[in-house]
């Protein structure tokens, strides 16, 4: 059986972005924009231990922006995850 290359699909949102789920939606402007720029920029503060300081990126801002939706929504939430990728750091800052 010949191997068949994998299909190129076109990307349609007009940015650098694989997918949707590399962008957040901005309903005030009706676009879509990278998860980096959801979040104000990010100073570490100075009066807290190595162990509480998340530093965002793209997989933190979206975890939390879902967490918080889940939670705001009333729905039973359960983060998985290595160790080490700030899972605790996370839940317990959305909810303090």
């Amino acid at each position: 059986m010949p191997k068949v290359p994998p299909m190129k699909i076109p990307n349609k949102l007009g940015t650098d972005f694989n997918s949707v789920f590399d962008m957040a939606f901005n309903k005030e402007n009706v676009a879509w924009m990278p998860w980096t720029k959801t979040v104000k920029e990010y100073v570490v503060p100075k009066d807290v231990t190595y162990s509480e300081v998340i530093v965002p990126n793209v997989d933190s801002i979206r975890v939390q922006f879902l967490l918080n939706t889940l939670l705001m929504n009333k729905k039973h939430t359960l983060v998985v995850g290595h160790t080490g990728t700030g899972k605790t750091i996370t839940i317990k800052n959305e909810l303090t």
